[in-house]
């Protein structure tokens, strides 16, 4: 899941198309592979869900975050295991299957 705004705003409309299809592509790619996508409105968690027994979720920007230090932050992300998640997966899933697009 992934908000369907993210890395993809730009002043320039051309620059600002350009990361949309990134995005799309990589959405896609994911697909092909097997992995569950969704895109969502105005989400900032990170969140990975594996199975029903695997949950990852913090702030931390995987993909984003500046790698100079100047601008690093403290941002953290927790995994968790084990079967008493589900109850959590499903909520998690519920509450942003309302912001499905």
């Amino acid at each position: 899941m992934t908000d369907k705004s993210f890395n993809t705003q730009d002043v320039s409309y051309e620059k600002r198309k350009a990361k949309q299809q990134r995005l799309n592509d990589a959405v896609e790619k994911l697909n092909a592979l097997g992995i569950v996508t969704m895109l969502v409105n105005r989400v900032h968690s990170k969140i990975v869900i594996g199975d029903e027994g695997l949950l990852c979720i913090g702030s931390f920007n995987w993909f984003s975050a500046t790698r100079e230090e100047k601008y690093k932050r403290y941002d953290t992300s927790m995994v968790y295991r084990g079967e008493s998640l589900q109850a959590e997966i499903r909520a998690i899933y519920s509450s942003l299957e309302q912001r499905k697009l």
